[in-house]
């Protein structure tokens, strides 16, 4: 079945919830994604550069509970991923975005606009400053390519790609671009792979011991590389037929999980302990590098376009909402406008912050948790009991498990970023 909560006569859930929102409605975005263009979206959000510092994560905290992490933050992504398809089940006209969905579940309840500019607030700052990271990712790998003094020249070339591609304007559109970053990334995970048959360093093992603040900011670096969640309403917003998305999410995220496996036990058991935070040092200068680099580039500008895809129809809503769809001049316009702000912002932002990497980390700390486990599992227990539809013992203590996981999460991940920033 799509889902197990149902909405009628018997409903425990209050007038107010059942009735249609209207004021400020959001406008639906073209429907035409299948199920395999999911999976591309789904496959170049999730698998960011997170994938290179896996490796780390096991010289840190050990081969068998690292692998552990990774395998426990699979299943844990999974379950998020399904509760959030379900709840969409619930509201498939009106939970187009994460914020609209916080609105669906918590409408007629007090405080619910706090909680839906409290989701929307943390999404879009999120994804906005991810735009900004991935910008900045983009030029550094660029400069991998050119040299180390082609800055001017890495941010001309990174402007003059991204602005173009940045006109499409849905996941969708974007898809395509997502089967470009898999190869992508796979170019990258090989020559990287490659490096690890041609030498080792396991002659220069170090015996440091890490602590306790290095340990989890390695095994949060395994439980956040299947974050992504964020994006997933929206995703499934343009699709044909959302119950499709459970087919794209479970493909996906074991394809990852292999790939995960794969690449972080083969690196970590050919350069042990000396493996660097980033597995792309592992290679030397040359043509091997360049060609890992240039591919690096295109996967995170692909991870740009789809949260410039997501924060421009936003504001594309605010700004002009009978344009949303439009395609012609006035669309056009419009959404050009925003796009070369957003990404003049983000190279503002770049250029002024001069710890961008260590203040995003605190961001993230704050909302890649919550988006990712603990308002999923907070909204399906809202939802359940608004139903009146009881749940299991086993599957309440599963839901709270994922907040209160949440909540440590985001309190240690604050500590440690805070620590490292300050």
């Amino acid at each position: 079945r799509y889902h197990s909560l149902k909405v009628g006569k018997d409903s425990a859930m209050d007038e107010a919830s059942l009735l249609p929102y209207t004021p400020h409605h959001d406008v639906a975005p073209p429907q035409r994604s299948e199920w395999w263009n999911v999976c591309f979206i789904l496959f170049a959000e999730l698998v960011g550069t997170g994938v290179l510092a896996l490796p780390f994560t096991l010289a840190q905290v050990g081969l068998i509970a690292g692998v552990a992490i990774i395998f426990a933050s699979f299943v844990l992504s999974v379950a998020s991923g399904l509760l959030l398809w379900r709840l969409h089940a619930l509201h498939p006209d009106e939970a187009l975005t994460y914020g609209a969905l916080a609105r669906c579940v918590m409408r007629g309840t007090a405080g619910s606009g706090i909680v839906q500019s409290i989701v929307s607030t943390l999404q879009y700052v999120a994804f906005f400053g991810n735009m900004a990271i991935n910008l900045l990712l983009i030029v550094s790998s660029l400069r991998m390519v050119l040299g180390p003094d082609q800055t001017l020249a890495c941010y001309s070339i990174a402007a003059a790609v991204l602005l173009p591609l940045a006109q499409i304007r849905t996941l969708h559109g974007v898809s395509w671009a997502g089967l470009g970053s898999s190869l992508a990334i796979a170019t990258v995970l090989a020559v990287v792979l490659g490096e690890c048959y041609v030498r080792s360093a396991r002659a220069t093992r170090t015996a440091a011991v890490p602590s306790p603040f290095e340990q989890f900011s390695a095994a949060a670096a395994a439980i956040f590389a299947f974050g992504g969640q964020g994006l997933f309403m929206e995703t499934m917003a343009e699709m044909r037929d959302a119950r499709d998305f459970k087919r794209a999410l479970l493909i996906t995220s074991s394809a990852i999980l292999c790939i995960y496996l794969l690449s972080s036990v083969t690196i970590f058991d050919a350069f042990g302990d000396a493996v660097p935070p980033n597995a792309m040092e592992v290679l030397p200068g040359g043509p091997a590098r360049k060609v890992a680099a240039a591919a690096m580039a295109f996967h995170v500008a692909v991870s740009y376009l789809l949260a410039n895809a997501v924060i421009g129809r936003a504001i594309h809503l605010k700004l002009d909402a009978e344009g949303a769809n439009d395609w012609g001049a006035r669309g056009r316009l419009c959404w050009l406008g925003i796009t070369s702000a957003a990404m003049a912002l983000c190279a503002a932002v770049v250029a002024l912050i001069p710890n961008l990497s260590q203040l995003m980390g605190l961001v993230g700390a704050l909302s890649t948790a919550p988006l990712s486990f603990g308002f999923p599992a907070f909204f399906f227990i809202v939802a359940s009991r608004r139903a009146g539809s009881a749940l299991g013992a086993a599957e309440v203590l599963g839901l709270w498990a994922m907040v209160a996981l949440t909540v440590v999460l985001v309190t240690l991940g604050l500590a440690a970023n805070a620590a490292m920033l300050f």
